[in-house]
C-alpha cells in the first residue's frame, strides 16, 4: 500500500510544510538539522490517528543524486508508561493534600477517567455494620449525557455481593467487555446501554488486613476486552487509597479522642474554678478566722528529722500564705492583705512553752490538730 506513494501520506498535516521546506534546503545548502540525528516526532497512521514515533534519519548521493533512509519506531508504549508515571504521580501527591478519605476518591477517579479517556467513574462504600453499600458522593462523568446512570446509582443501595459493585465489594477485581450485555450480573444495564455505557472495570480498596472500605469502578463508552496494564494502574492506585484511608481513620481517631479530652479538661476546669469561688467565698465570709501556712519553695519538712529540726525549719521558713478578713481582725490588722505572706514566728512566740507544746502536739499528729489552743 505505501511503495511508490507520496511519504506525506504518514505525515500530519500540520508537519507537512515544514517537511517540504527542509527538504528543500538541506538539497540546496547540505547543511542537515535532523539528518544524522535521532528525534521523537508524530506519524500519521491509515485511520487518521497520530501516534509517537521516534525517527531516525540519514542521507547519502550518488552520481549528484540524494538518496535518504529512515528508521523508525513506535514509541507509544514508551509514552504510555511515562503518562502512566506521571498519572501515579499526581494522583499520589493529590492524595496525600486530601482533607479526607471521600476528596481522596473523588480526585483520584477524575484522574484516572482523564488520564484514560474513560468516561464515568464511581465508588460505593458501605454502611456501618456492612450490611449495604451506597453509591459515594464522588463520582465523575466526561458528559452530561451520563447523569441518568448516576441519577440512578445514587437512589440504589446494594448487598455486598448483588451486581458489580457488590461482587467487586467482596474483594473481586473485575473486567467486563460490555455490562450492556450483562442479562443479570449489572443491575443497572437498561441505564448504561440507553447513555452508552459498555466496557467496566472494578477494582475494590483494601486495608493491609485485606478488609475492604470501596469499591471503585469505571466505565468506557465502547466494548473492551481486559486491559492488563490499565487494570493494574487501578489496583497500584486502590492500594494507596487503602493506606491513606487507614492513616486518615487513625487521624480522626486520634483528633476525636483530643477533642474528647479538651472537652473534658474545660468541664474539670470550670468544675474546679466553681469549687474555688464557692471555697474562696466561704473563707472571706466565715466569721470565724480561717488560715493557710505553708513553706517557701526551696524547703520541704522532713518529718523524720527530729522534733526540734522540724520546728526550726517550721519557724524559719513557713508563711502564711492564705487568710480571711476574720484572721487578721483578730491579730489587730484591717484586713488579710496585710498579713500574708509573714512569717510563722510574727504569730507564735517561739519561746512560749504553749505554743512549743501546741507545735510539738500538731507534728506529732502528722501536721493535723484540732481544737488545740496557742497564743
Amino acid at each position: 500500500e505505501l511503495p511508490g506513494k507520496n511519504l506525506e501520506i504518514l505525515i500530519p498535516p500540520k508537519y507537512r510544510e515544514g517537511h517540504r521546506k527542509g527538504t528543500e534546503r538541506f538539497l540546496k545548502t547540505r547543511q542537515p538539522k535532523l539528518i544524522g540525528h535521532t528525534v521523537e516526532v508524530e506519524g500519521l497512521k491509515k485511520d487518521g490517528k497520530i501516534f509517537p514515533i521516534e525517527l531516525s534519519l540519514s542521507a547519502w548521493s550518488e552520481d549528484n543524486i540524494y538518496f535518504f533512509c529512515g528508521i523508525i519506531r513506535d514509541i507509544s508504549e514508551k509514552h504510555k508508561l511515562l503518562r502512566e508515571m506521571e498519572v501515579l504521580q499526581a494522583i499520589s501527591i493529590a492524595i496525600s493534600k486530601s482533607e479526607d478519605f471521600n476528596a481522596a476518591l473523588k480526585i483520584t477517579i477524575r484522574l484516572i477517567c482523564e488520564y484514560a479517556d474513560w468516561d464515568c467513574g464511581e465508588a460505593w462504600i458501605p454502611n456501618a455494620d456492612k450490611t449495604e453499600i451506597s453509591y459515594a458522593p464522588v463520582w465523575y462523568i466526561s458528559e452530561d449525557k451520563y447523569s441518568p446512570f448516576v441519577e440512578e446509582s445514587i437512589s440504589r443501595n446494594l448487598k455486598p455481593g448483588e451486581g458489580m459493585p457488590g461482587r467487586v465489594f467482596n474483594n473481586a477485581v473485575e473486567w467486563a467487555p460490555d455490562i450492556s450485555k450483562h442479562a443479570s450480573g449489572f443491575a443497572r444495564r437498561s441505564t448504561a446501554e440507553s447513555v452508552g455505557l459498555k466496557a467496566g472495570l472494578g477494582v475494590p480498596i483494601t486495608n493491609y488486613k485485606g478488609e475492604v472500605f470501596a469499591a471503585l469502578l469505571f466505565y468506557f463508552h465502547e466494548a473492551k476486552e481486559s486491559d492488563i496494564v490499565f487494570t493494574k494502574i487501578v489496583i497500584s492506585l486502590a492500594t494507596q487509597l487503602g493506606t491513606f484511608l487507614e492513616k486518615k481513620q487513625a487521624e480522626d481517631a486520634l483528633l476525636k479522642m483530643n477533642l474528647q479530652l479538651e472537652e473534658e479538661v474545660k468541664k474539670r476546669t470550670e468544675e474546679l474554678s466553681n469549687s474555688e469561688e464557692r471555697y474562696k467565698t466561704f473563707v472571706h465570709q466565715s466569721s470565724e478566722g480561717i488560715f493557710r501556712f505553708e513553706c517557701s519553695e526551696k524547703y520541704c519538712i522532713d518529718t523524720s528529722l527530729p522534733e526540734k529540726e522540724q520546728m526550726r525549719i517550721f519557724y524559719e521558713h513557713a508563711y502564711l500564705a492564705e487568710c480571711n478578713d476574720a484572721m487578721a481582725k483578730m491579730y489587730g490588722f484591717s484586713s488579710n492583705e496585710e498579713i500574708v505572706g509573714a512569717r510563722l514566728g510574727d504569730f507564735l512566740p517561739p519561746d512560749d512553752p504553749d505554743v512549743i507544746s501546741y507545735l510539738k502536739s500538731f507534728m506529732q499528729n502528722n501536721y493535723r490538730i484540732i481544737d488545740a489552743e496557742s497564743r
